[in-house]
């Protein structure tokens, strides 16, 4: 299985392989090719501020709140 099946495995609660990985580089790596957007639902698709779980989000004056 490659660590692009293995990963699309995980996320969607597939039964992957093993537990995909974040290493140091490329080599132990199943998470460099994932884009946000691959992520987001398509409720969410092109929507400023919404995160995958429909959240939505936004800045404020206040220091370190959103």
């Amino acid at each position: 299985m490659t660590p692009r099946e293995n990963m699309r495995r995980a996320v969607m609660f597939d039964y992957p392989e093993r537990l995909p990985i974040l290493g140091y580089d490329e080599a132990v790596n199943d998470t460099v090719w994932i884009s946000r957007d691959w992520v987001l639902p398509a409720q969410a698709q092109g929507r400023a501020g919404v995160d995958e779980w429909l959240c939505q989000w936004a800045r404020t004056d206040v220091p370190n709140m959103g």
